[in-house]
């Protein structure tokens, strides 16, 4: 039952009397081998683990897993690298081991690939309308008799300066055809039918899309995180803002906490609270000549502070905390792929109401947003991705807006990859944690340094020997393979995109990594993301395998 990197027999010592289990303590002496460029740590930390095995095997998952999408055979929609060097993890040398080469399969955007359904010519967008002058500030869009304003695209409106990056190339996670994210992908994937989107919802006359979609996206990560979607407050996320900026939502909320929509809700006379907060300068009506329109409201009551007891009270209500914002590229693989493992994409788009208020019936699908350029809008618009589907004519992404039900389908639309593709600023994973009963317990962002032959626990942080599959515990948990299908793993009740199989070092940033299905431990350097031990140890389970790192930590995502 012992992994690769399991420790020796005489580092360890089982205790009895605890029940369930038994508590497995190492010394880490000085003979303890570590990664080979770090020096050992001054004081060697104690590690302790549960075995699970005292009473004849793993824990198994509190509840049956659900087959999720079933990984298909065949060629991958994804850019494998070629053959590539790879070297030792914590201090164990590989020497030069040469990969095989896979062959490549590129996938730039305007261009699709046979193998997968995709069409091999260009794609063919739809149609587009007569343009329409904006009307006062950037823009305006007619829903249920209410005139709704959209922001400004100005520079930077949906850049995120410092939202976690992948440390790794995301190329280098596609090294395995036999795990499911370099599997092809499905030819539709739509998160409405798989239960993980939170209810649509009603922006109004308050310009704070920014604020409904990052709300949107916290619903969303809720569902991945605690078995259904989240009803989080749209109020508590833009009373800490009230800015129509992408990066300002962001870090208003992250690492808060956030209240449910039943405790803190968006009603009318709450949609002109929310207006009130606005500067005077974004309400009517300046904005009708300052050309940034937040509120459509008379502008008598706006220019007001937040008042800090209703912010308590909210906070005091928490049901969510948002715990990493990542950004990702915007490339049409990149998106497809994310996509196709379960998770929503927090967007940034360039938005004419012409088009997003006329819609083009077409290949099977009864709501296309109208094609447009960017040269014919200074409207900005924030959403979530929530799907695509694959046609004769090209992908099609899905929508999920907050101009409510009476929009669209329901609330939701598609939009050509050509449109999505010309349009789009930014794209982000938003992830976010239960405050309470939750499938996945809280992660211990402590760092930590294990030595050769441990790995650290993905949850509790502790060192300990790798489970059977090469991988690091979970919560003393290891994943479960045979429950699944092919290239998916249980660690919490459900089958998730397992990791790849491969170890090597970074150049670039010099972190040593070591993957396998229940996910990719790390040996990180000194002064990376907040690591100001000798070198930091730390482990990503399946599917947030990959390692990110923001201005000053490190974080686990897909």
């Amino acid at each position: 039952m012992q992994g690769r990197f399991s420790g020796s027999a005489g580092h360890r010592l089982g205790l009895t009397g605890l029940g369930v289990a038994a508590v497995v303590a190492t010394s880490c002496n000085s003979g303890t081998r570590r990664p080979s460029y770090y020096q050992q740590p001054s004081m060697p930390p104690q590690v302790a683990y549960i075995d699970q095995r005292a009473l004849g095997g793993y824990m198994p998952p509190l509840r049956p897993p659900p087959v999720m999408r079933p990984a298909p055979a065949g060629p991958t929609l994804l850019s494998f690298l070629g053959p590539g060097v790879v070297q030792g993890f914590f201090g164990a040398p590989l020497g030069n081991v040469q990969l095989p080469a896979i062959p490549a399969i590129p996938l730039p955007w305007p261009f699709g690939n046979a193998q997968a359904g995709v069409p091999t010519g260009f794609p063919i967008p739809p149609p587009q309308v007569n343009q329409v002058a904006s009307g006062p500030g950037c823009g305006e869009v007619i829903v249920a008799g209410v005139a709704i304003p959209m922001d400004c695209m100005v520079p930077g409106y949906g850049d995120i300066p410092w939202a976690a990056r992948a440390i790794l190339p995301e190329s280098i996670f596609r090294l395995s055809p036999a795990h499911a994210g370099a599997a092809a992908l499905p030819q539709s994937v739509d998160h409405r039918a798989e239960g993980l989107e939170g209810p649509v919802r009603f922006q109004g006359s308050v310009g704070a899309c920014t604020a409904f979609s990052f709300a949107a996206a916290v619903d969303h990560a809720l569902a991945r995180n605690a078995g259904r979607p989240g009803f989080v407050s749209a109020m508590h996320v833009w009373s800490r803002y009230h800015s129509p900026y992408m990066a300002r939502a962001a870090e208003g909320n992250l690492k808060k906490p956030l209240t449910s929509e039943e405790a803190w809700q968006y009603t009318g006379p709450n949609a002109e609270l929310a207006c009130s907060w606005v500067d005077k300068s974004e309400c009517k009506p300046y904005c009708d000549t300052s050309g940034s329109c937040t509120c459509k409201m008379p502008a008598t009551s706006c220019g007001k502070t937040v008042d800090p007891e209703l912010v308590n009270q909210a906070d005091a209500r928490a049901v969510a905390r948002v715990t990493t914002v990542t950004r990702i590229e915007t490339d049409k693989a990149t998106l497809m792929a994310t996509l196709a493992k379960g998770q929503d994409l927090w967007m940034a788009m360039n938005c004419n109401s012409a088009s997003f208020n006329n819609f083009v019936q077409r290949d099977g699908l009864s709501t296309i947003i109208s094609d447009f350029s960017p040269n014919s809008t200074k409207s900005g618009h924030a959403m979530v991705i929530a799907g695509y589907r694959v046609t004769a004519n090209g992908a099609y992404f899905l929508l999920h807006n907050s101009w409510s039900k009476q929009w669209g389908d329901e609330g939701y639309a598609w939009i050509h990859e050509t449109t999505l593709s010309n349009n789009i600023k930014s794209a982000y994973i938003v992830d976010a944690e239960p405050i309470g009963p939750s499938k996945t317990p809280p992660r211990n962002e402590t760092p930590t340094q294990c030595p050769e032959g441990l790995l650290p626990d993905s949850i509790t942080a502790q060192c300990a020997p790798a489970c059977p599959d090469g991988s690091a515990r979970h919560n003393a948990v290891c994943a479960e393979s045979s429950q699944c299908a092919q290239g998916y793993v249980n660690l919490s009740g459900e089958c998730v995109v397992a990791a790849p199989t491969f170890r090597g070092i970074d150049p670039a940033s010099r972190v040593q990594y070591n993957c396998a299905p229940g996910g990719c431990s790390y040996v990180v350097p000194f002064g990376l993301g907040g690591c100001f031990l000798p070198w930091c140890t730390l482990s990503c389970p399946a599917p947030r395998f990959q390692l990110a790192v923001d201005a000053a930590s490190l974080a686990c995502v897909e």
